[in-house]
């Protein structure tokens, strides 16, 4: 594999202070950079040091001079010292008692004075933990997001002229030292200031806090015993480690994989040696810690990855070229792929894009340009036809331009900073090219139902004002011989928080209730239920009565109609009108899509009486538990399926899934910082397991940054918590705002789909092609009784190729972490089934074509 843009975090500090830069497109080498170097003393480990050790220590300040933070830094063998001094803008008050003795206080300091010191072991850019210290010597320490975790450091506080002074020591190996006086981490500083008119004001050494793992905002800090620089040079040439050091010297190394926790150990001598490395620990879910020893004494240490790794076209299955122009290229891949804007243009060829669906089916086909100068181009889209003349008119086709987020903070390993395809933008007959990228068109077509099937072919025509750079891209649909249902087999259920209409400026109960119908149409498209289609629809009367009339309105254009499969009416419906409301339901078939779920956040609702009504519930971890509570339907974590219990509970329980932002690599999320085909993939799983329906907290979740504004998904891709603290890329949101900056002024227009949304689409329509199966296989053996010999023996071999293909999700997953990631392997096998059942569907007349899932290619 080629590393096309490498940005590596920060990496192999020593007092020559090293960092990773990209070098090339194939070669990533260590360049001298700025950072913190904390020597190695005679400090005895078992008392603060006194301000003359921390005379000549290393220096970091901020803030403004009466408000100004200083903290410099000392270390010995086994613990790093701390020594703040913190300017206020007027004396403490007398009520303050400084004190050389800890006092445990794990709550928010918020508004108080106080500083906050937070600290990344080992550079990883994915976990911290922090100390929050007030002039009392208060302290609240945590790690990552809870406040349980209690560090044993010492502080002790004292009053100053003009402020307070916070020493610290704090124990190296809470920064994964391996070995004594040996230490990397990133630092960044909080300082919250109470200023004499009663406001507080916070400022920070390298920035706000909630973008804590941006490289740019933390300083990287070593703590080395050896004062002496080293001039060592490391390449990253797959598949290889290249690494140089001055002739003369005698050096170690050693190598651990910190994601597989393997570490090997070479000899360096000379002035170059090649580490062979396996090619999977190239890949960019790995963290490599680099130890380089001289005479057997620790003189660097540090974390490497490349954490902008992007995999070029060629390795993207199922990418090819189909045009190519002196001054501009086309060409095509899968719908499930993230195309890098620096992406090569692969050397396979195809004479025309290609996709496939059944009837009553949404796919999609990724056409990509990159064009030596920016263009403007007038798209035109043909109708399809047959080469016996049937037509698949151009009005089924949508064209949408697939556009980049920033990812600032990777969620996962699976991520890394830059830009990220996921907005689907609805195109208005025009597609704007940018210089020098690849700019990517999404054709995604709807065939409806009862087409005839066969291979239909058309063009895409993008035209500009010079005829000669017009392009004429051909296109090949296959249209496969059955239809898929209305309404998909597998239930969902995802929330709506209505932070997107706070951005879009919505704030009448007129405006929202209009955006709320323009979402769920977009949702309809999407074969997803929101959590409650009567949301915006009064329970109640004003007299206290069931809303009725309506109630029926709403359900006969959400259930009925636009074929929402479920809704949820925890918190909405009074508890005391669940029987009225339980008939009304049965009264219009409705019952079946009712499940009444109480998430966290609304655990005081009641739930109803037991009348019909199925009660979704969280599955307790606890077996006893679990066997002391009743629910009609139990709700799983994906992380925590356990195939065996999934078996026990399937045969009495529907089982519902819910994916979170704590489900991070290598589990199948929805983060937009992880390969396109994942949630597509997790509804092959969903198959696998046997689960019933789909649970998501929120599509529309923007979350506030820590200045009070919601965030902008345009500018930002990282979903943060109520406090301020990142979650992951896209968690809770599965559609964009229209409007690009927050609105002045109410906008009207339907929210935009995203990539995932495609891909969860996609993956439930999946689902359908394994319920066809079951139904073929049901429709065949009530048959075999009627047919002649002949036709039987042939039908009996149909159901062995039927119930071979209804398990063929195996050759793509076998658990929640072992799943092949291949999206053309998972269209062939799509195609496949696609092709069973179109034969299938005619028997016994006439003979259907056999295949495998091994011979299909």
């Amino acid at each position: 594999m080629k590393i096309l843009s490498t940005i590596l975090a920060l990496a192999l500090l020593s007092a020559a202070n090293y960092v990773f830069s990209a070098v090339g497109t194939e070669v990533v080498k260590i360049t001298p950079a700025a950072a913190l170097t904390i020597p190695v003393t005679e400090l005895s480990s078992n008392l603060l040091p006194d301000d003359a050790a921390f005379a000549e220590a290393p220096v970091q300040s901020f803030g403004p001079p009466e408000a100004g933070t200083t903290v410099r830094f000392l270390a010995n063998d086994r613990t790093l010292f701390l020594s703040l001094d913190l300017t206020t803008p007027e004396p403490l008050p007398a009520a303050v008692k400084p004190t050389p003795f800890r006092t445990e206080r794990d709550a928010s300091f918020a508004g108080e004075e106080h500083v906050g010191l937070l600290f990344d072991p080992g550079l990883k850019l994915r976990n911290y933990f922090f100390i929050n210290a007030t002039p009392a010597n208060e302290i609240a320490d945590g790690k990552m997001w809870s406040y349980r975790w209690n560090s044993t450091t010492r502080s002790s506080v004292v009053k100053t002229a003009n402020g307070w002074q916070l020493k610290l020591a704090i124990p190296l190996n809470y920064f994964e030292a391996a070995g004594f006086g040996e230490a990397l981490f990133g630092f960044n500083c909080a300082r919250t200031v109470k200023f004499p008119d009663g406001t507080a004001q916070t400022f920070y050494l390298n920035g706000s806090t909630s973008t804590w793992q941006l490289p740019a905002l933390f300083t990287p800090a070593v703590v080395s015993p050896h004062p002496n620089a080293l001039a060592v040079t490391v390449e990253r040439q797959p598949p290889a480690l290249s690494i140089s050091c001055p002739a003369g010297d005698q050096l170690k190394v050693t190598i651990t994989n910190a994601s597989r926790s393997t570490t090997e150990t070479f000899s360096l001598s000379g002035t170059k040696i090649i580490v062979p490395l396996s090619p999977e620990q190239f890949t960019s879910d790995n963290r490599i810690l680099l130890r380089l020893y001289r005479n057997n004494q620790l003189y660097s240490a540090g974390i490497f990855r490349a954490i902008d790794y992007v995999e070029p076209a060629a390795g993207i299955p199922g990418a090819a070229r189909l045009l190519a122009r002196p001054n501009c290229t086309v060409w095509t891949a899968p719908s499930a792929s993230k195309v890098a804007a620096d992406a090569e243009v692969p050397e396979a060829f195809q004479p025309a894009a290609r996709f496939s669906a059944a009837g009553n089916e949404y796919e999609a086909v990724q056409l990509i340009i990159r064009s030596e100068q920016a263009q403007d181009y007038q798209v035109t889209v043909a109708d399809f036809s047959t080469e016996d003349g049937k037509i698949l008119t151009a009005e089924h086709f949508q064209c949408f331009q697939l556009e980049r987020v920033n990812v600032a903070i990777a969620s996962d390993q699976f991520g890394y900073p830059g830009r990220w395809a996921d907005p689907l933008v609805p195109l208005a007959g025009q597609f704007h090219a940018e210089p020098n990228v690849n700019n990517l068109f999404y054709l995604r077509v709807k065939v409806p139902a009862g087409t005839p099937s066969g291979f239909y072919r058309g063009l895409v025509m993008l035209k500009t004002a010079n005829p000669a750079d017009m392009l004429s891209i051909p296109v090949g649909l296959q249209v496969f011989d059955f239809d898929l249902p209305e309404t998909t087999t597998m239930r969902s259920s995802y929330a709506l928080t209505g932070e997107l209409f706070d951005f879009m400026g919505l704030q009448s109960a007129a405006e929202r209730q209009a955006a709320f119908d323009r979402t769920l149409a977009l949702l309809k498209e999407y074969r997803i239920a929101p959590d409650n289609v009567f949301q915006f629809t009064p329970a109640l009367q004003e007299d206290g009565a069931l809303n009725r009339a309506g109630l029926e309105t709403a359900g006969q254009k959400y259930l009925d109609e636009d074929h929402f499969n479920s809704f949820n009416p925890a918190g909405w419906m009074p508890t005391g009108h669940y029987p009225e409301f339980r008939a009304f339901l049965a009264d219009h078939h409705w019952l079946e899509q009712c499940y009444f779920f109480a998430s966290p956040a609304d655990s005081n609702v009641e739930p109803p009486p037991d009348d019909g009504i199925k009660i979704l519930k969280p599955l307790p971890r606890d077996p006893l538990q679990r066997m002391a509570e009743s629910a009609d339907a139990w709700l799983l974590r994906l992380h925590g399926l356990d195939p065996a219990t999934i078996g026990q509970l399937g045969r009495n329980h529907e089982l519902w899934w819910q994916v979170s932002s704590r489900q991070r690599y290598p589990y199948p999320g929805n983060n937009i910082d992880s390969p396109a085909v994942l949630p597509r993939l997790r509804f092959w799983l969903a198959e696998s397991y046997g689960i019933d329906g789909s649970w998501y907290w929120a599509i529309d979740a923007l979350g506030r940054l820590p200045d009070g504004n919601l965030r902008n998904p345009w500018e930002d891709a990282m979903t943060y918590t109520a406090e301020g603290r990142p979650r992951s890329n896209g968690d809770g949101l599965l559609i964009y705002p229209p409007n690009r900056q927050a609105a002045t002024a109410p906008v009207t227009e339907a929210p935009l789909p995203s990539l995932r949304l495609e891909m969860i689409r996609d993956g439930l329509e999946d689902r359908e092609y394994f319920q066809l199966l079951r139904q073929e296989t049901g429709r065949i053996s009530a048959l075999l009784p009627q047919l002649s010999d002949d036709e039987r023996q042939f039908g009996e071999e149909l159901l062995k190729e039927l119930s071979l293909w209804q398990r063929c999700y195996e050759q793509l997953v076998t658990t929640p972490t072992q799943y092949n990631a291949n999206a053309s392997e998972l269209l062939k096998l799509r195609a496949a089934m696609a092709r069973l059942l179109s034969g299938s569907r005619h028997f016994p007349t006439p003979a259907a074509p056999s295949s495998s899932p091994q011979g299909d290619k």
